[in-house]
């Protein structure tokens, strides 16, 4: 008996202790970037502001440049709006 000395040792263990934590964090991170619904909403920053969404209504041509105009200066003239 005794074969083995006197176990593994503290360090062993921290360092299997920080290699599990590593894994899990690792999978965690791979799972939240694979969603894309979470990835687009992390990368947009959240909800696009009524200028935005104009914008592209009028680059993607779904209004004509005379609602676009009008819809434009009523943003512009709206209280608490961001220009």
């Amino acid at each position: 008996m005794g074969w083995y000395g006197h176990g593994l040792g503290w360090a062993v263990f921290l360092f299997m202790g920080l290699a599990c934590a590593a894994l899990i964090g690792l999978v965690i991170w791979l799972i939240v970037r694979s969603l894309p619904a979470i990835n687009n909403s992390l990368r947009s920053g959240g909800a696009e502001s009524a200028g935005d969404i104009l914008d592209k209504r009028f680059a993607r041509g779904d209004i004509d440049e005379t609602t676009y105009t009008a819809q434009r200066a009523a943003l512009s003239a709206a209280p608490g709006s961001r220009r």
